[in-house]
């Protein structure tokens, strides 16, 4: 992984996994998200590409994920535990502070 991220949440259950959101799913976005689907189960996928989302979604999270193409809908969801950002460098910051 390119950035440090810190796993402290705790679930109800030990044996709960924790689950996250892809934003950006382009070819880093999605080494990003396949990298942190060691710690928890992929709840939703976001690009602009509606093409990535399906090849992710299939790909990463068995089509289970919901598929958005605006960020902001992951970040409003309360289930998303923690969400990874593969979007190109000019959208980091904007996504990280909301």
């Amino acid at each position: 992984m390119s950035a440090p991220f810190i796993l402290n949440a705790e679930k109800g259950s030990a044996n709960e996994r924790l689950r996250f959101g892809c934003i950006g799913v382009g070819g880093r976005g999605t080494s990003i998200a396949n990298a942190a689907r060691r710690f928890a189960d992929v709840a939703a996928v976001c690009d602009l590409d509606t093409q990535r989302i399906d090849r992710v979604n299939k790909a990463l999270a068995q089509g289970k994920a919901d598929g958005y193409q605006d960020y902001r809908k992951i970040l409003d969801r309360k289930d998303i535990d923690f969400v990874t950002i593969g979007t190109t460098d000019h959208w980091h910051v904007r996504i990280a502070l909301q």
